[in-house]
């Protein structure tokens, strides 16, 4: 504070109680004043409005000349020396693996903090550190600034362990040495983390609650709370969508590890275009498929994270209207009459704000017609194996490589959830031409997505959309009994549009139906 005028100090505090949840009353106890001047003193005035809010103590700290000035916020007093203070929130959803604080030697390395403190209430709820937002003021340098950031735990952070929701992967690998780059640049632009959230084991397809071995399933806070939250970045999703004190969080998105989430959970994500994003630091899924992203409430965070991310934050926004969308009436209309209503008041929407009217469009219909390589098969028959057979050789490299360095440290082998188990006896089945045929096809696939369905964007503005429904408003509980897993992959389905042509595909919440048991 500069001990100005009582104007100047009441919009201080108003502004404390305003925008930062760290800051309570209570820390007016005590003000430190930062003084240029070694005999700076505050008016008497400004004195009585602080006694009024309960200001015992009031003290002064010289700025020396070139010495940093120290932020507005509320900090703690010890021996002289000013400390800045976090608020610990319940994950009473269990959507976190960890909580996370800044190292005080490096703000780019990071320490797990081992705190509970919830029990009253939440006996077995870690307690989430945020920092108080007052410390950050962002700009054109830094437009993250202040920005409480969770991490999928698939993600290298450094000074932390990556587990990928194995515990034996956990204990195997030391804290990493280096954070994921794309996370690295969200810290660079002023985001701060303040924990990892769970994944499916290594971001694989599994179903609660069987399936979730070493972790529990996050809880969703969507409807009764036990519906599934969706995979793999269930944490990512499920945390965005019940704690206003978290403002986004990371994801990867193979074949629907983001869009998925987001879908259940109402969130904004945006799965990018692939390899817009370095997939380093991450525990790799299927290299054909994956990419970087994540989850917010605020289309505008999304926004603007995804300008940092894939652009310049400093650009102009994309201003150009598509000039087609397309409505693939493969995936339309959904059962739900209900969920149905909320789609068309959408679309009616989306065509008068752009003047563009839906077109329908059959996409089983238009590769009969136009697919570049003259076949007979369906859509569906000719890529039916293409997403197991081209994911299969990374997943392999990773699980074997993680077997084999768990073998040489303890002499036996590591555990696998379920889903784990059935692809360490599936993986190898997958030949080397089976690998290479379905990289060919999906080389097929962007030809004649990109030659009749959607052209490649312009300058970053895509000239058409495709509609996808993402959610069918049928419930889908965590205790429901599951066969043992013994799915690839094998099929044609809506999630893989956009991952089989290398597009980016968005997720918009448009609106909520009850959900009955």
């Amino acid at each position: 504070m500069d001990p100005t005028t009582t104007l100047y100090v009441r919009d201080i505090i108003a502004a404390f109680s305003s925008e930062d949840d760290v800051w309570s009353s209570g820390f007016l106890e005590t003000v430190v004043f930062d003084c240029s001047l070694s005999n700076a003193q505050p008016a008497e005035d400004v004195l009585d409005l602080l006694r009024e809010h309960g200001t015992r103590n009031v003290s002064f700290r010289r700025q020396f000349a070139g010495e940093q000035r120290l932020s507005w916020g509320p900090y703690w007093l010890e021996n002289k020396h000013l400390y800045k203070v976090s608020r610990l929130y319940s994950d009473d959803i269990d959507a976190f693996v960890m909580s996370t604080i800044p190292s005080e030697e490096d703000p780019f390395e990071y320490r797990p903090l081992g705190v509970a403190i919830h029990g009253k209430y939440n006996p077995a709820s870690l307690s989430i550190a945020v920092p108080s937002r007052m410390y950050y003021k962002r700009s054109a340098e830094f437009p993250l600034a202040g920005l409480r950031i969770a991490v999928k735990d698939n993600m290298d952070l450094q000074g932390v362990r990556t587990g990928g929701s194995s515990r034996d992967y956990t204990r195997l690998y030391p804290p990493s040495n280096e954070t994921a780059p794309a996370v690295r640049k969200l810290l660079e632009l002023g985001a701060v983390v303040v924990g990892k959230t769970k994944t499916t084991q290594f971001a694989d397809t599994e179903w609660p609650t069987a399936d979730w071995v070493d972790v529990h399933t996050p809880f969703s806070p969507r409807a009764d709370g036990y519906q599934s939250p969706s995979g793999s970045s269930a944490g990512s999703g499920a945390a965005m969508a019940a704690f206003e004190w978290l403002d986004f969080a990371t994801g990867t998105d193979g074949c629907g590890s983001l869009r998925s989430p987001a879908a259940v959970e109402g969130l904004f994500s945006l799965r990018p275009s692939h390899g817009a994003t370095s997939m380093e630091g991450i525990i790799p899924w299927g290299a054909e498929f994956d990419t970087f992203g994540g989850l917010a409430r605020d289309a505008a965070i999304l926004e603007t994270i995804s300008r940092v991310l894939h652009g310049s934050h400093s650009s102009d926004a994309c201003t150009r209207k598509p000039q087609k969308i397309f409505y693939p009436n493969d995936f339309w209309p959904v059962a739900q009459e209900s969920q149905q209503t909320l789609f068309d008041i959408f679309v009616a929407r989306l065509e008068t704000y752009t003047g563009t009217k839906c077109l329908p469009i059959n996409l089983a219909d238009n590769w009969r017609e136009n697919n570049p390589v003259g076949t007979d098969k369906s859509l569906a028959e000719y890529f039916n194996s293409t997403l197991p057979w081209a994911y299969a050789k990374t997943q392999y490299q990773t699980y074997k490589t993680f077997e084999d360095d768990y073998i040489n440290t303890h002499g036996s082998t590591p555990y696998f959830n379920p889903e784990g188990q059935f692809k360490m006896s599936w993986l190898p089945t997958v030949t080397a031409a089976m690998h290479e045929q379905a990289i060919k096809q999906l080389g097929i696939f962007q030809e004649w997505f990109e030659g009749n369905i959607i052209p490649p964007s312009k300058e970053g503005e895509s000239e058409a959309l495709l509609l996808i429904p993402w959610t069918t408003g049928r419930p889908d509980y965590r205790d429901i009994y599951r066969d043992k897993p013994d799915w690839a992959g094998y099929g044609w389905f809506y999630y893989m549009v956009a991952p089989f042509a290398k597009a980016p595909e968005a997720i918009l919440p448009i609106g909520q139906t009850s959900c009955l048991r």
